[in-house]
């Protein structure tokens, strides 16, 4: 007989920054467009964060699934994997429940938003970019 172990255990967080996902922008883009990126990433990110906020806010399940959609690709094609999981949270509970996610989560986004924000900023410097 074979027996299996079935890990009872929650899985791991996703990293906060998944460093391999901007280590491919280095290849793609030169550094004066890679700078002026990642400068607008720190536009973006907490700009989709506070209309995914006002979206909830306004008990707007359909608009809270498009923002989230929204922050969690940008998120994600950054490499900032927590801020990615989070809004993916955010859109299924909007998306499956058609209603506002609950406090927690929002909290979740706006910390996973400026841990992204610090780890993107601290990128460059480790990269010596």
């Amino acid at each position: 007989m074979i027996s299996a172990h079935v890990s009872t255990s929650a899985p791991s967080p996703p990293p906060i920054l998944d460093r391999p996902v901007l280590d491919t922008l280095v290849e793609c883009l030169d550094r004066a467009d890679l700078v002026r990126l990642l400068d607008q990433i720190a536009i973006e990110l907490p700009a989709l964060a506070d209309q995914v906020r006002a979206a909830s806010q306004d008990r707007d399940p359909t608009s809270l699934m498009h923002r989230a959609h929204k922050l969690a690709g940008l998120a994600a094609s950054f490499g900032a994997a927590a801020l990615a999981a989070t809004a993916d949270r955010i859109e299924l509970t909007a998306r499956a429940e058609r209603r506002e996610p609950c406090a927690d989560m929002l909290a979740n986004m706006t910390g996973a938003v400026g841990l992204a924000l610090r780890a993107i900023a601290a990128w460059p410097v480790e990269r010596a970019i």
